[in-house]
């Protein structure tokens, strides 16, 4: 296929760009400076540095593709992000304008507001402390829920650098009662490569954590 990310040289950005190059799909990595993408070389990469506000930018780098995936992340940890509201606002309009419908969009466990479904301190103690960036992820995944076609929201649990075992579980109401529950950028970016075809979770919201 050939796809889009959004946030291509942040750490989980890179094992997606790593492993769906291995997949042989074709991939644009769109990032404000191509310096952060490392060493990576491949035939079938495509790196753009742009203005994730810039509709016109935006536009030009996503007509023709198959899908798009966000890995962005917030500029400031604990603080809220309203550039990047803003940027996922105008990826779905270039997306609209383009005729592009697919998109997975990489979101954090605590956005879901079902109560009892984590550990008492996931829920009442990380939710308040990590608050503004679940509040701004919510946002996100409204404006996506509003306005794409096909899209599937991965909430995932605490990333960590991990390497890959392929070992996670995945569901919409999975329950994470681990005291922190956790996944591996390796293990995210493998589940959401494999919701570009054939996607189980269309128009869905799921977890995904590996205990």
């Amino acid at each position: 296929m050939d796809i889009i990310i959004f946030g291509a040289s942040g750490r989980t950005g890179l094992a997606l760009v790593q492993q769906a190059l291995s997949l042989d799909h074709t991939v644009t990595a769109f990032v404000r400076q191509k310096s952060k993408m490392g060493t990576i070389n491949h035939k079938n990469l495509h790196v753009i540095e742009g203005d994730i506000l810039n509709l016109e930018q935006v536009k030009a780098a996503i007509a023709g593709k198959d899908a798009v995936i966000s890995a962005l992340g917030v500029s400031k940890t604990l603080h809220h992000d309203p550039v990047v509201i803003d940027g996922i606002a105008t990826i779905v309009k270039a997306m609209k304008d383009e005729g592009v419908n697919r998109c997975i969009y990489l979101s954090v466990f605590l956005a879901c507001n079902k109560s009892g479904q984590f550990s008492f301190f996931a829920e009442k103690i990380l939710k308040r402390i990590i608050g503004k960036e679940v509040n701004d992820h919510q946002i996100k995944e409204q404006l996506i829920h509003r306005k794409v076609d096909h899209y599937t929201i991965v909430r995932a649990a605490r990333l960590t650098n991990k390497p890959f075992t392929g070992k996670y579980r995945h569901g919409e109401n999975l329950e994470l009662k681990a005291f922190l529950p956790s996944v591996s950028r390796a293990n995210v970016a493998h589940f959401i490569l494999q919701q570009l075809t054939p996607a189980a979770y269309i128009n869905k919201a799921v977890l995904v954590s590996e205990n």
